[in-house]
């Protein structure tokens, strides 16, 4: 069994998600884990939260695929452990955040995998950041302080590929307070 070639399938899988996907996409995806795997879906930063069983992650995956996608999977480097079970890989990703463009996103996925080839455990380290100051600039709500938003936005506009829509908000000074200590969930976001 090889563990590397198990995740470049999960992540082949991941990438054709949308939120418009049926239930059975979703599955897919789902059975490359276990039935007891715990899984860190969208940061180390929710250590406390994460998803345990393969439905729940398959829950997961499909309540953040509403807000942002994986377009494009860039690896910069990988690595297996001796035992062949584990798989590290570092990527500069595209994302798209609500129709915006993110890009590059970095991210580094840590797959633990039993002598089934199925993942048991699975970490991903980023800085959502990004993702929540265009969430917020976009819709209004979200964590931030409202300059701290658009500076995020901004900054995901500088270093994209990509054109990010235009908000029409006025530009801000770089030294803003971050208010990322607060706990809000991505689809309390989107509520009224």
């Amino acid at each position: 069994m090889d563990c590397h070639s198990r995740l470049e399938s999960l992540y082949q899988t991941w990438q054709s998600l949308r939120p418009t996907s049926s239930d059975k996409q979703f599955d897919v995806f789902g059975a490359f884990f276990d039935e007891a795997c715990i899984a860190w879906l969208k940061s180390m930063r929710e250590w406390d939260q994460p998803s345990i069983g393969r439905q729940a992650i398959i829950d997961k995956v499909k309540a953040n695929t509403e807000l942002h996608h994986l377009e494009e999977r860039r690896v910069l480097s990988s690595f297996t452990s001796e035992d062949g079970l584990k798989v590290v890989c570092e990527m500069k990703n595209r994302l798209s955040v609500i129709g915006n463009p993110l890009d590059p996103f970095y991210e580094t996925a840590v797959a633990t995998f039993n002598e089934q080839g199925l993942i048991t455990d699975f970490k991903l380290y980023n800085c959502r950041s990004p993702i929540v100051g265009i969430i917020q600039t976009m819709t209004g709500r979200g964590p931030y302080t409202l300059d701290a938003a658009k500076q995020e936005f901004e900054h995901a506009e500088r270093h994209s590929n990509s054109q990010v829509a235009d908000t029409g908000l006025a530009p801000t000074p770089v030294s803003v307070e971050y208010q990322c200590c607060q706990q809000v969930e991505d689809t309390e976001i989107l509520k009224e």
